[in-house]
């Protein structure tokens, strides 16, 4: 049988060992400092009883010495030290232990201690030899002469009882650490020791001389028969976790009991029969009268005993089964909590993470249905989330429930959603409706105790959880900890969700901005080249239109030709709106007239075997847009459609006006409040699943073949649409057509002027104009379109060539016009040199970046005169004009 002992106990009890010893070694020393200068009352405490002899004080002082010697820390001691340190000091305390262990054990004390202990076992075995063999050795009265008296026939001899005490007692101080199986032999030879001592001190007690003295022999003195009792009571102290003193020492109800009751169980029956002995030696009553006292006295007092300590045991059981409940508790709140976090992180939302709750904590406690209650979009009120039902018949009451809204205040989720705080009720099914609203069918469903806790993060209510059992319970501080702390976690798990879905968010935006920021270097690097390019091509087209006239089929390659390099303009100006290269020119316009200008072009591209219809609202909306970047949105869509439809289909451009209010705004969870302008562009082809459609905008993604998109489509859609200040979304299903749906905010100004204003044409004039430009084919179709118009033109191929003609002709020059980025000097340096001594100068700028872009590089300042590339012939004339007359 293993019992378990406590250190605290063991500690006490070898501190009564270690006291033991010590007042036995005091004692025989005082007895032989008597003997010594001839002290009775130290040789005798009792005159009429035997006097303890010198030898049996010498043996006293050895065993006192032997049994100081042999004490040593209980493992259970050291292993506790061991436990109180830091992990750090493990190994070092380990090594002091085995030190302390070994000094314990060592060599030099053990054989003092054998040394003493052996010659108390000689002397013990010398003298009972004497009694029995009838001899004198002689070595009674080396130390000491006793004088003869008639109590003893051997002076100075130590009392059989004595000697053989001796020998009992050194015998167990040799075999104090010797184990036979589960048998401390030492145990059993110091209870004999103890029982002859004690029959001695009970003798002297109760004056009958028979209990300490043999015949004629020389009786156990006093001193001696307390000396053997302390010296029996030490030993056994000395290992108290071994054989029947682990069973004292123990932390049980067994140990508890043993500890008090021995004790009391020697010493009442001692002090008992002593005061009837001595009533009836006093005539107060006869020999029954006194046996029965006796028996009486024994029975009460041991009975009252045993109930007060039983009392003591049932607080104790009762304190021990709260800490078992305690443990069992916070196991079972340990397990529930580890299920619902392995559970909760494979949950793909908030309510999936409920659901996950609400099965768990029902399938593991006592409770038989729970429910959750989210707040809905506005906050104002708690909607039904979901439930866990653990019978059929709960099925109703959560039907019911789901009809239910809550607000603030309002029943037990709207209580728990105001205060924040977890609620009780003992009987749900017993209250009025404003206390519970649902208590008619909480009686029909047979549930009563109910439970509601908030799940709360950031100091949000995130939903309230409530749960029912089927009787009716007081207030349970446990299960009110365990919902609790349930609830808290899944308010932890959601937050630290949501904040790793922030973070893979913000990770996704910033790619998002990498990949545009990759794009708008890429624009930004060949936009000026490009541009160059498209201006040259523009310029000369317009050029050879004033000539072919008259000729009516090259005038339709022409104007394809003009139309084609109008589209790579609004391309290019789309590259750079969408990554944030290029400020949109938004004019007033009307949608439908943008729409139907595109009717013709998006057949063209769309071809023969796609249906194509177009539904315009009966309100022609003006938008603030630019048109060219409209026209490529929905030359993006349409050519998109056509890809999703290869044997061909239906592709409808519809438009609506819509009102967005706060109501839609929260119902959609986008947009800001007012009038919109609705494009809806439909197709029936092969549409998409949600996780294409997740995708669509990025830029570089792409479900074409290689070589059949470049995945900047739709990215470039989205990038003028938000640069709009409108929003698009996508509604598709796999096998079943694409709808996209444009939102654009509407103007109600500038309506007439934008669809009634003059075209007016370009002036000309007879000033000169400088023109640098190391492009050749920009500048010569300019120098050609303005000699055209009566200017007289001056050209540089670089900045340095343009210093090099201003100075030539500075008198002469009205206007320069500079190209931004030049070789040698760029164009502002130019305009500064020239400045310096012609401040009142005259300069267009000119650059295939944008002027916003261009000021803001600190190329130019605000103010200069400025066009971008590609420009129109009549664009540009009408710049030149405009600054010329300035």
């Amino acid at each position: 049988m293993s019992v378990q002992s406590n250190s605290n106990i063991i500690s006490k009890f070898q501190s009564i060992s270690w006291a033991s010893s010590i007042m036995v070694t005091a004692i025989g020393g005082i007895v032989l400092f008597g003997w010594a200068f001839n002290i009775v009352i130290l040789q005798n405490l009792i005159t009429h009883m035997p006097k303890m002899m010198p030898n049996t004080a010498l043996c006293f002082i050895l065993s006192g010495i032997s049994l100081l010697l042999l004490q040593k820390k209980s493992l259970l001691i050291l292993r506790g030290e061991a436990e109180a340190v830091s992990e750090q000091n493990k190994k070092i305390l380990s090594s002091h232990i085995r030190t302390y262990a070994a000094g314990q054990n060592g060599r030099l004390k053990h054989r003092i201690a054998q040394i003493c202990t052996a010659i108390v076992l000689i002397i013990g075995i010398i003298t009972l030899s004497e009694y029995i063999l009838k001899l004198n050795l002689g070595i009674d009265e080396l130390l000491f002469k006793d004088i003869k008296t008639p109590e003893t026939s051997y002076p100075g001899r130590m009392s059989p009882q004595t000697a053989l005490n001796f020998i009992l007692l050194g015998i167990s101080l040799l075999l104090l650490d010797f184990k036979f199986k589960k048998f401390y032999p030492s145990h059993f030879l110091i209870l004999l020791t103890g029982f002859v001592a004690f029959l001695s001190i009970t003798g002297a007690v109760y004056s009958i001389p028979s209990l300490y003295s043999i015949s004629y022999y020389t009786g156990m003195a006093l001193p001696t028969a307390t000396g053997f009792l302390i010296i029996s009571i030490g030993i056994f102290s000395a290992r108290p976790d071994y054989g029947i003193m682990s069973i004292i020492s123990s932390d049980s109800s067994g140990g508890y009991i043993s500890r008090r009751l021995i004790p009391v169980s020697i010493i009442l029956p001692f002090i008992l029969g002593f005061l009837r002995l001595e009533g009836q030696r006093g005539g107060l009553y006869g020999i029954e009268f006194g046996v029965a006292l006796l028996v009486i006295s024994n029975i009460l007092i041991f009975a009252t005993l045993i109930l007060w300590y039983a009392e003591n045991l049932i607080k104790s059981d009762t304190e021990r089964l709260k800490v078992d409940e305690s443990l069992r508790h916070a196991n079972m709140e340990n397990e529930l909590l580890k299920t619902i976090a392995m559970e909760i992180v494979k949950a793909e939302d908030m309510n999936s993470a409920i659901q996950v709750v609400l099965n768990e904590v029902c399938k593991s406690t006592g409770w038989v249905y729970g429910e959750s209650w989210i707040p809905n979009n506005g906050g104002e009120t708690l909607e039904y989330g979901s439930g866990f039902y653990s019978e059929e018949g709960h099925m109703k009451f959560m039907e019911v429930s789901k009809n239910f809204k809550f607000k603030p205040g309002i029943g037990l989720p709207g209580r728990v959603w105001a205060s924040k705080k977890p609620e009780w009720l003992k009987d749900v099914s017993t209250l009025d409706v404003s206390v519970f609203p649902r208590s008619k069918i909480a009686q029909d469903t047979g549930f009563k105790a109910t439970l509601g806790v908030p799940i709360i993060a950031n100091d949000k209510i995130l939903a309230i959880l409530i749960f029912y059992m089927t009787k009716a319970s007081e207030e349970d501080e446990s299960q009110i900890s365990l919902i609790s702390a349930v609830a808290s976690q899944l308010g932890t798990i959601i937050q630290k969700k949501k904040s790793d879905e922030e973070k893979k968010r913000l990770e996704k935006q910033l790619q998002h901005m990498q990949k545009i920021e990759t794009i708008g270097q890429l624009t930004g690097g060949i936009a000026h080249d490009f541009n160059n390019l498209l201006t040259a091509i523009i310029l000369s087209a317009n050029i050879m239109k004033r000539r072919l006239e008259n000729n009516p089929e090259l005038m339709t390659f022409l104007q394809q030709i003009l139309s084609t390099a109008d589209r790579a303009a609004n391309l290019t100006k789309s590259l750079l709106t969408f990554s944030r290269k290029q400020v949109i020119d938004k004019k007033p316009v009307f949608l439908n007239d943008i729409i139907q200008n595109m009717e013709k072009l998006l057949t063209r591209i769309i071809g023969e075997d796609i249906e194509f219809k177009i539904k315009l609202s009966e309100r022609d909306v003006v938008l603030m847009a630019d048109s060219g970047q409209i026209e490529q949105v929905l030359m993006n869509l349409a050519s998109n459609a056509k890809d999703a439809m290869p044997d061909g289909g239906n592709l409808t451009i519809d438009t609506q006006l819509i009102n967005f209010d706060e109501d839609y705004v929260k119902a959609h969870a986008f947009g800001k409040a007012g009038m919109y302008a609705l494009i809806i562009v439909t197709d029936t082809g092969a549409g998409m699943d949600e996780a294409t459609q997740s995708k669509i905008f990025e830029p570089f993604f792409t479900t074409k073949g290689v070589g059949k998109g470049t995945g900047l489509g739709l990215s470039i859609v989205y990038g003028i649409i938000k640069a709009h200040d409108g929003y698009i979304n996508v509604y598709s299903e796999a096998g079943s057509g694409t709808s996209f749906k444009i939102y654009l905010p509407i103007i109600e100004s500038e309506i007439e002027v934008a669809r009634k204003k003059e075209i007016i044409p370009p002036k000309g004039g007879s000033e000169t104009i400088l023109i640098a430009e190391d492009e050749v084919t920009v500048r010569e179709p300019a120098k050609f379109l303005l000699t055209g118009y009566g200017y007289k033109v001056i050209e540089a191929i670089d900045g340095e060539d343009a210093i090099k003609k201003f100075n030539e002709n500075r008198d002469r020059i009205q206007l320069y016009i500079l190209d931004v980025i030049m070789p040698k000097k760029n164009g502002k340096d130019v305009y500064n040199e020239i400045m310096k001594t012609k401040p009142d100068i005259k300069a267009l700028f000119v650059s295939g970046y944008n002027e916003e872009v261009i000021h803001k590089k600190g190329i130019l300042e605000k103010g200069l005169n400025f066009i971008s590339k590609p420009f129109a012939p009549t664009e540009f004339l009408k710049k030149v004009r405009e600054v010329l007359d300035k």
